[in-house]
């Protein structure tokens, strides 16, 4: 009986990640260098909806938001949140502290439990919440150290600074055809 052996994937070390060129950006995860799923129609919709908002919110409070820039979140792993929230003098082309708040908007190959494990890179480097978004779905979870919790409406939060996103309001985008 014949067995298939699944390909390895190469190893590659940090400094040639690093001092490589993708299109599109990918991740890299102790010496393995992963494609992220791309975003179609709507994940691009939601992604520029949570962006502006996180724009318009937290500038008066000393914060941007930023879309798809590699963070450091261990020795070896580096990850691409579709948006993060840092503090606006914070600029430096590989972030090395920990955003405010990372958010995810899933594609529609992402799975929520596959996108958990990832946003633990997150958590564990000292964000203190993340916000996983479902276009397909229209459900927005919030990610922390104690829980996942899902919503279909509502209020996602911060307290400090005080950033508010309405889950309905963030889905509507998807409802607009002009």
């Amino acid at each position: 009986m014949a067995t298939f052996a699944l390909p390895q994937k190469a190893f590659v070390p940090v400094q040639r990640y690093l001092n490589r060129v993708y299109r599109p950006d990918r991740e890299y995860v102790d010496g393995v260098v992963e494609r992220r799923n791309l975003g179609e129609f709507d994940h691009a919709d939601i992604q520029q909806v949570v962006l502006l908002a996180l724009l318009a919110q937290g500038r008066p409070h000393g914060y941007r938001a930023m879309q798809e820039l590699r963070v450091q979140v261990a020795e070896t792993r580096f990850r691409i949140p579709d948006i993060c929230l840092l503090p606006a003098g914070l600029r430096t082309p590989i972030i090395r502290q920990a955003p405010l708040l990372c958010v995810e908007v899933l594609s529609p190959r992402d799975r929520i439990a596959a996108m958990r494990d990832r946003c633990g890179d997150f958590l564990r480097m000292g964000v203190p919440v993340v916000w996983i978004l479902d276009p397909q779905r229209r459900i927005a979870y919030t990610l922390t150290n104690e829980a996942l919790t899902e919503q279909t409406s509502g209020i996602l939060q911060l307290a400090e600074p005080p950033i508010t996103l309405d889950v309905e309001g963030i889905f509507a985008a998807l409802n607009v055809t002009d």
